[in-house]
């Protein structure tokens, strides 16, 4: 059976990558959420999916550069609806705390950081995560190969996953060379060799984004392991049939 997870959390019911939008997931029987992990200036593990805040806040400017302090004051809802006006940003440490307590799956998607400050801000997601997550249930994504690699140096016994758009030969040898568990890759460029190249070395594989059960049908032809969802109603075997 392909492993359902809910990108983002419930984002077409709720304001994507908040709590509103995971507890949405969760309670529609989501086992898997994803979500995307920034830092702030001052070095503060937030969920946030964009560098910028203009899409998703009322703020404006690189995530990177603000503090902390000017995250907390932004507005994460309103853009999405009124109902969700005053929604906030979430830390990771506040959505670990409910990972734990709700015994879900999170799959964490590093997003891309400077060298200089890429050793500093694994560190302080690491521990938050072994401090705050039940950690059997945790998985660490990220499409920059520096991430994984550095994850690797630590012997982090998490398990580390690949994202690529377009999975080539070289993505399969370095998704080896960190010990990747899982390779996942855009919906848009996979077809049923390229799932099969990814198995062969023993990686599972992801495919996003999904949007249609017809999708999902044909991948389980591919017998791909993971889709990222966004319409929580593909949670269902029995809806497979939605779309188009």
């Amino acid at each position: 059976m392909i492993v359902r997870i809910a990108h983002r959390g419930a984002k077409l019911e709720a304001p994507e990558n908040t709590m509103s939008a995971f507890t949405a997931a969760f309670n529609q029987g989501a086992t898997n959420i994803e979500c995307d992990v920034r830092l702030t200036s001052d070095n503060v593990p937030i969920i946030m999916h964009d560098a910028t805040l203009e899409r998703t806040t009322n703020g404006n400017g690189p995530v990177d550069q603000c503090t902390y302090q000017t995250i907390q004051s932004l507005d994460a809802g309103s853009w999405f609806h009124e109902d969700f006006k005053g929604t906030s940003i979430p830390q990771l440490s506040e959505l670990l705390r409910w990972q734990k307590q709700s015994d879900i799956a999170l799959h964490l998607e590093i997003k891309p950081m400077s060298p200089e400050v890429l050793n500093a801000g694994l560190d302080v997601i690491l521990k938050q995560v072994y401090a705050l997550a039940n950690t059997e249930k945790i998985f660490l994504l990220s499409f920059q190969y520096a991430v994984l690699e550095r994850l690797q140096e630590l012997n982090s016994p998490l398990p580390r996953v690949l994202s690529v758009f377009h999975c080539q030969q070289q993505d399969i040898e370095n998704a080896a060379a960190v010990n990747c568990r899982q390779i996942n890759s855009s919906y848009n460029h996979v077809c049923r060799k390229s799932i099969q190249d990814i198995q062969d070395r023993g990686f599972q594989a992801g495919v996003f984004t999904i949007d249609h059960g017809a999708q999902i049908q044909e991948l389980t032809q591919y017998n791909v392991d993971a889709v990222f969802i966004d319409d929580m109603r593909l949670l269902n075997e029995n809806t497979l049939s939605l779309g188009r």
